[in-house]
């Protein structure tokens, strides 16, 4: 091998959400095994494999020597040779990969992975170790796109958990037991008349059903007007009541349903059940 070369390998690698990165230098036998941790991804792994060993070589003051830093890392290398970054690690990597280049000529290799190249093995095995290891301190951000995931399920755990620890709303929470954006999403496209119907068929809270009136006063009698039976609230009218279970069994193919089977169902069609049914016109008394 000529003796102004010098031979570099790096990798990154992640095992159950625990990251480490890999450095090996066969001219010297340097050997170096980075842990991560975790909140990371293999992508990043990758990376600051590549700007430690270009680090690593800035500080022994090497010059005038052609340098080839290996990777098994499409992703890294197309990284690099991009003309922007919206990643601090990528673009430390580029100022690092930069200076190195002012005083040598640096190259980046891509080499296949797991093809028993020796030296990528080597660097493999090597960030394998520094994933089976706990950092001493935080060695990369957090990705935006991690970072807005954990915060985004983190506000649901704390929504769903406050939501089943309530005492009220009953009804609600037979017709809504988990967060269901699909439906929030459907309720803003909807008019403010059918937004109001469709959000009192959800809660109960509606001046068409009699249960609702009688609570607040404004019917003396709460029993459904249309098979008197039961009390008119929105789980009877929706679920139950024998008055429109034809016109359930044409919506939904069943003629009775439990509250549950309506939790993914869309809005528009709880509003046309009780559209045209003799409900939308309620008599308070």
């Amino acid at each position: 091998m000529d003796t102004k070369v010098d031979m570099w390998f790096t990798d990154g690698s992640g095992i159950n959400n625990c990251f480490g990165a890999g450095v090996y230098g066969p001219g010297e036998n340097h050997r170096e095994s980075i842990p991560i941790g975790g909140d990371c991804t293999v992508f990043m792994a990758e990376m600051l494999a590549i700007l430690r060993c270009a680090e690593l070589i800035l500080t022994k003051g090497t010059n005038c020597r052609k340098i080839y830093i290996c990777t098994d890392s499409r992703a890294a290398l197309l990284a690099l040779a991009g003309a922007t970054t919206e990643s601090y690690l990528v673009w430390d990597c580029m100022l690092a990969l930069e200076e190195l280049c002012g005083k040598n000529k640096v190259t980046l290799v891509w080499v296949p992975g797991h093809q028993g190249i020796p030296g990528n093995e080597i660097a493999d095995s090597l960030a394998r170790e520094g994933a089976s290891k706990a950092p001493h301190s935080r060695e990369v951000g957090v990705p935006f796109t991690m970072g807005k995931n954990f915060i985004r399920d983190s506000i649901n755990k704390q929504h769903k958990a406050r939501w089943e620890n309530l005492k009220s709303c009953r009804q609600a929470k037979f017709l809504m037991k988990d967060i269901n954006g699909n439906r929030t999403k459907e309720l803003l496209t909807l008019n403010r008349q059918k937004l109001r119907m469709g959000i009192g068929l959800l809660t109960g809270h509606s001046p068409i059903l009699k249960a609702h009136l009688f609570n607040i006063r404004l019917a003396d009698r709460k029993e459904c007007r249309l098979c008197g039976e039961e009390k008119e609230d929105s789980i009877h009218i929706l679920c139950q009541c024998p008055a429109l279970a034809r016109k359930r069994f044409r919506i939904w193919g069943q003629s009775f349903l439990k509250s549950q089977e309506l939790d993914k169902t869309r809005v528009v069609e709880l509003i046309s059940l009780v559209e045209n049914s003799g409900l939308s016109t309620h008599h308070p008394v």
